[in-house]
């Protein structure tokens, strides 16, 4: 492999990884918090409005309003089955509001996302919930929201990867090349 074909390899790789992890990082740290009183007692097929504001750091660090983009929730039943809406921007900038059905077994776990696709297919960003709205109203301490792996670590992981590969084939190159 050439150096001009290497270095294309590793462009190539690099602007992918860019395009796949560009957007998610965009929307790293935002946060959605409910608002008033969450029914998180509501039957199971009743339908419930929730209002909940989103917000992503600035550059000092502050949260500010976000507001404009395609954001849903869904809600998780104990059962496992889980509904969800997307919501509408009202007046304040950030604040959306979604009439969403309980599913079957109650609302055991809430989560918020930004709705995306790439190539065709759906692709959600999960958006952190906080603070936790069924703590307040739940007994039982609820579980620590387990996080996504980082964008950057694995658009670092994907350049690694294809690092790896070009080392190796290097290697198969030179040694088939070597006198034997």
């Amino acid at each position: 492999m050439t150096n001009v074909r290497r270095i294309s390899a590793l462009a190539t790789a690099l602007l992918l990884a860019a395009t796949l992890v560009g957007p998610a990082l965009a929307k790293e740290g935002a946060v959605a918090s409910f608002r008033g009183p969450f029914p998180a007692g509501a039957a199971p097929g009743t339908t419930v409005t929730l209002t909940w504001d989103l917000a992503v750091p600035d550059a000092a660090g502050d949260l500010r309003p976000w507001g404009g983009t395609p954001v849903g929730v869904r809600l998780v039943g104990s059962s496992g089955a889980a509904t969800e809406a997307m919501g509408i921007e009202t007046a304040v900038t950030g604040r959306y509001a979604a009439d969403v059905v309980v599913p079957a077994g109650g609302i055991a776990a809430v989560e918020a996302f930004v709705r995306g696709a790439a190539s065709g297919v759906r692709s959600d960003l999960p958006i952190a919930v906080s603070p936790d709205p069924l703590a307040a109203a739940s007994p039982v301490p609820a579980p620590a929201p387990v996080s996504p792996a980082s964008p950057l670590l694995l658009a670092a992981l994907a350049v690694a990867v294809v690092a790896l590969l070009a080392v190796v084939r290097r290697r198969r190159a030179v040694g088939a090349a070597a006198p034997g």
